[in-house]
């Protein structure tokens, strides 16, 4: 019985001790709390919704000519991630061109 008490004492402190230095020990390396070179989050979301995109839209739109032209162009992108396929491929199902996989099963 005693070797055994020790043994979860033993264990106990250790945790314990193991505690202590993951709670304590960056207020000691660190005491401020922020990187030198910290960048805000809001930067970083900004930068990241920036790049979201691998080619941007026009701000007037596509016609359908051009809107054919870019879906072939864009072949390796999708729709999710390019706002120029988007904005292609929201002119042609507009036109009446495209019809989307969703609307094939309800006619």
């Amino acid at each position: 019985m005693p070797a055994e008490l020790m043994t979860l004492t033993v264990i106990a402190a250790v945790v314990a001790g193991m505690g202590l230095i993951v709670y304590f020990l960056p207020s000691i390396i660190d005491p401020d709390g922020t990187p030198e070179s910290s960048v805000p989050a809001g930067e970083i979301l900004h930068r990241v919704a920036s790049e979201d995109t691998c080619h941007h839209a026009p701000e007037i739109g596509y016609t359908v000519d051009d809107a054919h032209a870019m879906m072939r162009e864009r072949l390796d992108c999708t729709i999710d991630r390019c706002a120029a396929k988007r904005m292609a491929y929201t002119t042609l199902v507009e036109s009446g061109r495209i019809v989307p996989a969703s609307e094939r099963h309800v006619r």
